[in-house]
């Protein structure tokens, strides 16, 4: 049995007593009228339901599964107004990410984005999503402002651009920030590391342990909470 698991942004993995994961990944497609419809992947790896929806309340459902190319395929599509579609993705080399096309019945072709390529307007090119956020900072000023005992305390900080990493064995962007501030008894603790993991434009996750090479700048936007 081949298990593969790759999630992005919100996708969520369960495991089932048949010890088969179950993944949720974020889909948008956009169609040559204009339509933009937003929904998600759900099944075991490679195979599954595709849902999404567009603002007028269309919905367009099918089933989906993986050949040995790497290419998603969901031929049979049905939407509640009565079209139909086909849609074609290819997995992208990372395995958290797809990109494709689709065909309405009613003429129309459309863009397919899943998962990292899922963007918030519509899929994604692949060179948009390989690129680092550049809200890095914005981003973690305001999970340290929700995650720090006293974020109003911190001095000395300092942060490294965003490399690309992963968190929780997916990929991820990794920036490092180096502060002081302090603890629960009034303290400082002196400057300490903090990874702070962002995928998908929001922060996934944090550790103290944090292995970034690069040179490490000063950061006076957490130092002004």
């Amino acid at each position: 049995m081949r298990v593969l698991s790759f999630v992005v942004g919100t996708a969520l993995i369960s495991l089932s007593t048949a010890c088969a994961p179950t993944i949720t990944l974020p889909v948008a497609v956009t169609t040559s009228k204009g339509e933009v419809f937003r929904g998600r992947t759900e099944g075991p790896p490679f195979s599954g339901v595709v849902k999404v929806s567009n603002t007028k309340g269309t919905t367009c459902e099918g089933n989906y599964t993986t050949d040995n190319s790497r290419t998603i395929h969901a031929p049979d599509v049905h939407c509640s107004d009565g079209r139909t579609a086909s849609f074609t993705a290819l997995l992208q080399p990372d395995l958290v990410s797809a990109r494709g096309t689709a065909k309405f019945s009613d003429g129309s072709s459309a863009e397919v984005g899943v998962g990292q390529l899922a963007g918030a307007n519509g899929p994604l090119a692949v060179e948009q999503a390989n690129r680092p956020p550049s809200n890095y900072k914005q981003l973690v000023v305001a999970y340290v402002r929700e995650s720090y005992f006293d974020p109003y305390s911190i001095r000395d900080a300092a942060i490294t651009e965003p490399v690309m990493s992963s968190y929780a064995g997916l990929p991820a962007w990794l920036v490092c920030v180096r502060a002081n501030a302090k603890n629960r008894m009034g303290a400082y603790t002196g400057r300490k590391s903090t990874a702070i993991y962002i995928r998908n434009g929001q922060v996934v996750g944090s550790d103290e342990t944090c292995l970034v090479s690069g040179s490490q700048r000063p950061f006076p936007e957490l130092e002004s909470l």
